[in-house]
């Protein structure tokens, strides 16, 4: 089985984590049943990783997408799920998508990009975030 990776890439504090936190929210609202319990990942403590069963898929989610390391470490983790949904720095994309082609069937980008809209707008493009990334696990 070859592990689909869907990442969010976007500059520090444009709501890469915040969007998977919701994505989070969505799955147990659309009765995805948790593998691997929410957890915890490096120190800051809004960062997580979990993973779900959903439509027969294993879904993994990673937050802690500002080193290298990490992520690569993830991929390894996370290499026999069906999909891994991570945060990817926008600083840091070039040489983790480099990698990925090689070792992933495929590559989902999915941009959060940072502006100066106000909350709301803000909110319902992480609103469409995820629902192109449920539509994606869907398939």
């Amino acid at each position: 089985m070859s592990c689909k990776v869907i990442g969010i890439i976007g500059e520090s504090k444009v709501g890469k984590t915040t969007t998977l936190k919701e994505l989070f929210d969505k799955l147990n609202e659309l009765n995805a049943t948790i593998v691997d319990n929410k957890q915890q990942v490096g120190e800051d403590e809004r960062d997580f990783s979990c993973v779900f069963s959903f439509h027969g898929k294993e879904i993994a989610i990673f937050t802690m997408g500002d080193v290298v390391k990490d992520l690569k470490k993830a991929f390894r983790t996370y290499s026999n799920r069906d999909f891994l949904i991570c945060a990817i720095r926008e600083e840091i994309k070039g040489s983790i998508v480099k990698d990925l082609s090689e070792d992933s069937e495929k590559l989902y980008l999915v941009r959060d990009e940072k502006d100066k809209e106000d909350d709301v707008v803000r909110k319902e493009k992480r609103e469409e975030i995820v629902e192109q990334i449920v539509s994606l696990i869907s398939k």
